[in-house]
Parts: C-alpha cells; sequence; structure tokens
C-alpha cells in the first residue's frame, strides 16, 4: 500500500490521517502534545471556520481547533487512493 505525506494544515476536510512526525523545535509541540497530537493518532479536518482560520480537527475522539499556524509543523500520513492531497 502507497502512502503520501503532507502537513496537516494541507491535508483537505473530511480526509484521515495519521500523524507520522512533529516539529520538536516548534514551541507548540509540547501544546499539541497535550491535546492529544502525537505519533500515531489520527486526525481528520471537520470544517473551516468563515475566513478558512482555524479548522476543526478530529483528533481520536476529540475534537479541537487549530490555527494553519499551530499545525504547520505536524506531517500526516494518508494512505494514497489514486487522488493527489
Amino acid at each position: 500500500m502507497m502512502y503520501n505525506t503532507c502537513k496537516l494544515s494541507e491535508l483537505p476536510l473530511h480526509q484521515t490521517a495519521v500523524v507520522e512526525q512533529m516539529d520538536r523545535r516548534d514551541p507548540v509541540t509540547a501544546r499539541l502534545i497535550q491535546l492529544g497530537v502525537i505519533n500515531g493518532a489520527t486526525v481528520t479536518p471537520l470544517f473551516k471556520s468563515m475566513l478558512g482560520d482555524p479548522v476543526a480537527y478530529q483528533v481520536n475522539d476529540c475534537v479541537i481547533a487549530l490555527r494553519r499556524s499551530e499545525c504547520s509543523g505536524v506531517t500526516v500520513r494518508t494512505e494514497d487512493d489514486g487522488h493527489a492531497v
């Protein structure tokens, strides 16, 4: 099975992915870990605010809102279904 990777901030709405890697140099990383955004966690962008930022993400069994700048240091992996991410 093939996998694609992208930044969490680039993940299309309603596409589920798995957290692959996090930028440990980013000061927001510690807070994201507290919210459950850890390696192996499943994340799905559910909806965007009217201006497109922040975005509501389902992280495992919880829904959190993250700004694009807060999740740009998170790399996620999606299964390749033949469509570009």
